[in-house]
């Protein structure tokens, strides 16, 4: 009696077909993978199909690549987190399946809190993704996302046969508003605002004397937006002077220096407004209209003079910013 072939379906049964039935002509394997799998299958199944037919050269090889296909295709997909309390593994990270947010996201977000709270050591490595999947009560898939989502920010990389390692916080991208917004959340950071003030600092002066010089039409709102800052109330004192540096920086036309102007003043309007009250006490209102009518004049210098005066001023704190705060976490 001639053998017969096994093809293992999705619904995990196998069914014998006698190697007689495949003869040549590709019906066959359409009935037998509409039979099982359904009638909706798209086209290019069927096309996949018959291109591995064609190209066997005995029925043996149309069922080894019938069988691959099949599970292929119809792998079961990662289990759904159980409705049962997770088993604990001492982490204080917090379930997700409770928030109604994106899975990835929220997930890439605990991790990160977890790195910077160092919870798996300094440089280390990440824990196995079915742990940190039990941890947060999420499948693997979304660890994984969560994971690349990470690695598209520096913050981690994968290594084969090593697992994810947790990069240095000096090759964090920093410019990114996510982690500029996660790392003043955490308050593992204590001089983070500084720095964020630093940002405008060494880089708001040589712009106005650029914008001065170039004298686009965009810096026509600067004397405006200075006009405000002298009568508005203390508590919108701050939004105003940072829409002004903001405006600079547009003007400047550097995309680069843009996104870091537009980061810095992101993360001291939302999350570190202490930092900013500082600093609008520390300046002289007139030094807004004095910079407005100096851009608007072209005289560069005299912009750049004035700025440098304002953040020298903003409490002592400038002068003793350092580009590497960030990395005393590490």
């Amino acid at each position: 009696m001639r053998p017969s072939l096994l093809l293992r379906y999705p619904i995990g049964r196998k069914r014998e077909i006698d190697e007689r039935r495949a003869s040549p002509g590709i019906g066959i394997a359409e009935t037998e993978y509409c039979r099982h799998v359904g009638p909706q299958t798209p086209s290019s199944r069927f096309d996949l199909i018959r291109t591995i037919y064609y190209k066997s050269v005995h029925p043996i090889h149309l069922t080894s690549a019938f069988q691959e296909l099949i599970m292929t295709v119809y792998r079961r997909p990662d289990p759904i987190p159980r409705a049962s309390a997770p088993r604990e593994i001492g982490s204080a990270l917090t379930p997700l399946r409770e928030q109604n947010v994106d899975l990835n996201q929220l997930a890439a977000k605990q991790i990160f809190m977890a790195i910077v709270s160092k919870q798996w050591g300094a440089n280390g490595y990440l824990p196995k993704e079915d742990e940190l999947g039990e941890q947060l009560r999420v499948s693997r898939t979304v660890i994984r996302e969560a994971t690349k989502y990470l690695a598209a920010k520096s913050v981690v990389e994968t290594r084969r046969r090593r697992g994810t390692a947790i990069l240095d916080t000096q090759s964090w991208n920093l410019i990114d508003r996510e982690i500029t917004a996660w790392i003043s959340e955490s308050r593992q950071f204590p001089h983070f605002g500084e720095d964020l003030l630093g940002v405008l600092a060494h880089t708001q002066p040589a712009l106005a004397e650029r914008v001065a010089l170039m004298r686009p039409s965009t810096v026509a709102a600067l004397p405006e937006i200075a006009a405000q800052i002298k009568t508005a109330p203390n508590e919108e004192r701050g939004d105003l002077i940072l829409e002004f540096h903001e405006r600079i920086a547009v003007a400047a036309g550097n995309p680069f220096l843009r996104s870091l102007t537009a980061n810095a003043v992101e993360g001291l309007r939302v999350h570190h407004r202490g930092v900013l009250g500082a600093f609008v006490q520390s300046c002289r209102m007139a030094d807004y209209s004095d910079t407005a009518a100096a851009i608007s004049n072209g005289d560069g210098d005299k912009a750049k003079q004035i700025l440098h005066a304002v953040f020298a001023r903003a409490s002592g704190r400038v002068d003793r910013l350092s580009p590497g705060r960030v990395a005393d976490l590490a």
